[in-house]
């Protein structure tokens, strides 16, 4: 595997103290993975939608990808876990899938 390390990456955003609601919708995708137009096309993107930074491994992006796989398919999608409805986990799916193909096309 190849080793993309930067110590800019994957560090964890520290919870917004002033802004409680931020801190919440920090643990789903900016707006439900529509804005990340990259993914697909470059490293930084394919990873951040898989919650990876770019020292993650080969297994790293098999095993996120798996289990956001499960989490977010459109069959399983639990709105209450997700806070996604079924047209979002769908597209949230379709961008994990996206992502999934680049990185084993690269790695």
């Amino acid at each position: 595997t190849k080793d993309w390390s930067n110590p800019a990456h994957g560090k964890k955003e520290q919870a917004d103290d002033h802004h409680p609601e931020l801190a919440e919708k920090k643990n789903l995708p900016a707006d439900n993975g529509t804005q990340k137009v990259g993914v697909g096309r470059n490293l930084c993107d394919s990873f951040g939608v898989l919650g990876l930074g770019l020292d993650a491994t080969e297994m790293d992006a098999k095993t996120a990808y798996r289990m956001l796989a499960l989490q977010y398919h459109p069959d399983k999608n639990d709105p209450k876990r997700t806070g996604m409805t079924r047209d979002q986990a769908t597209a949230h799916f379709q961008l994990l899938n996206t992502a999934n193909s680049y990185l084993r096309s690269i790695l």
